[in-house]
C-alpha cells in the first residue's frame, strides 16, 4: 500500500528534477508535503490514540532500525 501511494509522487519529483536541473523544487516540495502530512496526522499521536502509534510495535521497529543502521556502519 505504501509503495503504491508513493509511485506517483517520486516519478513527479523525479520529472521536476530533470525539467528543472535542480534539486531545490522536490527539496521544498518535499518538505511542504511533511508540513501537511504533520499537522494532518500529529493529533492522532496524542491523547487516547497515543498508544496506537507509539506502542510496543513502534519500539521494536525503532529498535530494529538501530540494529540495521548499527550492523551496516560496522560493515
Amino acid at each position: 500500500m505504501f509503495v503504491m501511494s508513493i509511485l506517483p509522487v517520486a516519478l513527479l519529483y523525479f520529472r521536476w528534477r530533470m525539467v528543472s536541473g535542480s534539486i531545490w523544487p522536490i527539496v521544498i516540495a518535499h518538505g511542504a508535503w511533511n508540513v501537511v502530512t504533520q499537522a494532518a496526522f500529529d493529533g492522532f499521536t496524542r491523547g487516547v490514540s497515543r498508544t496506537r502509534y507509539t506502542g510496543s510495535r513502534s519500539r521494536l521497529a525503532i529498535s530494529r532500525v538501530i540494529a540495521s543502521a548499527t550492523c551496516r556502519s560496522s560493515m
